[in-house]
């Protein structure tokens, strides 16, 4: 309990925009030369490891997070304000966007909250009775939907999401207030959040085998393409990179009973 709630703490004190001081926005994480001498200079190595786990570390909390819980408040003080955008800047400059989702849905399972109040009335995010759950939720939605443009360039997690906000987003507000010049869309803007992707892409061939997480959170697919990859059941989404090994069509896949291991077997005649 205590590491989640310093790894929040850290977050919160060390977090903040354009941490790696870019110039430029235009450019692609990948074309920026001296960004992992960057990374070394304005992200220290507790706030790294900070982003990466605090999630893992919350959920390794022993009790459900109810009102009173010891956690509750540091939790809040990193939902408030723009922790939370701040934070996915650091997981793109990075590479990895692809576990805010999944690190979300974790706290989201833990968190059992229907409302907070909080002594900060001004706050954007989050302030006086507006529930916590809804709110992860709904940063998670985001999360996944601004995908194609926080992986692969860190300005764009403020420049590109802020269009594409639906009408009825919370998040919407903060944008306004904080970001007063982003670009706006004038036409065809969306309500609400679209319904996930009825066809998950990220296999180049045809998909052998599939399997549910024990929590039934994760789907596991293995492929004619001699991948396995990991699936967000939720949204749709890919988690993580695909997992490369076999040199043939991977016929069977399935979790181990606490959901942390994956097994495989393939025409190479290997399982792993």
């Amino acid at each position: 309990m205590q590491q989640g709630i310093a790894r929040l703490q850290t977050m919160v004190k060390q977090l903040r925009f354009n941490i790696c001081k870019l110039e430029d926005s235009r450019h692609a994480n990948t074309d920026i030369k001296d960004l992992a001498s960057r990374i070394e200079q304005n992200i220290s190595h507790p706030l790294q490891y900070s982003s990466l786990y605090w999630s893992i570390h919350l959920r390794s909390t022993p009790d459900k997070i109810q009102h009173g819980h010891p956690i509750l408040e540091s939790l809040k003080g990193f939902l408030e304000g723009l922790y939370p955008l701040f934070w996915i800047e650091v997981l793109s400059v990075m590479g990895m966007v692809s576990i805010g989702a999944p690190s979300l849905r974790g706290v989201i399972s833990l968190v059992k909250v229907s409302f907070c109040t909080s002594p900060y009335p001004k706050m954007i995010l989050i302030c006086c009775r507006v529930p916590i759950r809804p709110f992860l939720r709904e940063f998670r939605t985001f999360v996944v939907s601004s995908l194609p443009s926080t992986v692969p360039s860190l300005p764009h997690t403020y420049v590109s999401t802020r269009p594409f906000l639906p009408t009825q987003s919370p998040l919407l507000s903060t944008f306004r207030t904080r970001f007063i010049k982003g670009i706006e869309m004038q036409r065809g803007k969306l309500v609400s959040w679209p319904a996930p992707p009825l066809a998950w892409i990220g296999h180049t061939a045809g998909i052998n085998c599939i399997s549910y997480s024990p929590h039934g959170s994760h789907i596991v697919t293995g492929s004619d393409d001699m991948t396995i990859r990991i699936w967000d059941v939720e949204t749709g989404a890919v988690v993580g990179e695909a997992l490369k090994g076999h040199t043939g069509s991977v016929q069977s896949v399935a979790y181990s009973p606490d959901g942390h291991h994956i097994i495989s077997g393939s025409g190479d005649s290997l399982g792993c």
